[in-house]
């Protein structure tokens, strides 16, 4: 990831990481934060990040049934 305001690379925490970084998109949301959906060997987890990286949620309940478009 890059931030946009100081062109700075900015890693995903350690613990949600993927081997390969095109296992992992990231999607802007409302509230400065960030939607990170990581591509396992079974399935996909949803991760909701604040501005800093920060986990605020794994698998939030309000995108459990959402549709993401790429």
């Amino acid at each position: 990831m890059v931030d946009t305001e100081t062109g700075r690379e900015v890693p995903l925490p350690a613990e949600i990481a993927p081997a390969a970084k095109l296992d992992a998109e990231v999607h802007p949301v409302a509230g400065n934060r960030l939607l990170v959906r990581i591509t396992g060997d079974r399935d996909d987890t949803i991760y909701l990040l604040d501005k800093t990286g920060k986990i605020l949620d794994r698998e939030p309940e309000a995108l459990r049934d959402a549709v993401l478009l790429q």
